[in-house]
């Protein structure tokens, strides 16, 4: 058993820091009652880099811990990131429009009658 997280419809957005000589990636994952937003910590598989505010949607990833040695205190510290495995591009493409009950409606022929029982359901 496992977490399997996703994105819907409308995907996320990547930011990218280079602070520390490396790429690190968080996304936006709410926000607070005081209006500050909360980043989850993402990482993506080796070779795979990605430019700040790319938007994406998210296929496959899964909680992992890193854990590391405070230099300072000694203490070992821990915090949840997201390692992601498969993700696409978003573009700037529409996404796919769900047909309406009444597009349907409109490939019908005009010879097309509705049965007029009481049907029980």
């Amino acid at each position: 058993m496992g977490i399997k997280i996703t994105t819907d419809d409308y995907g996320i957005r990547v930011w990218r820091s280079d602070k520390f000589g490396f790429p690190q990636y968080a996304v936006v994952t709410g926000k607070t009652e005081s209006g500050k937003s909360e980043y989850q910590q993402v990482q993506f598989r080796h070779g795979i880099e990605l430019e700040n505010g790319a938007d994406i949607f998210i296929d496959n990833a899964f909680p992992t811990m890193r854990t590391w040695k405070d230099k300072q205190t000694g203490e070992e510290k821990a915090k949840s990131v997201w390692m992601i495995t498969s993700f696409r591009y978003k573009t700037d493409a529409p996404a796919p429009k769900k047909p309406l009950a009444t597009d349907l409606l409109d490939d019908l022929p005009d010879s097309f009658a509705a049965a007029d029982d009481d049907l029980p359901f």
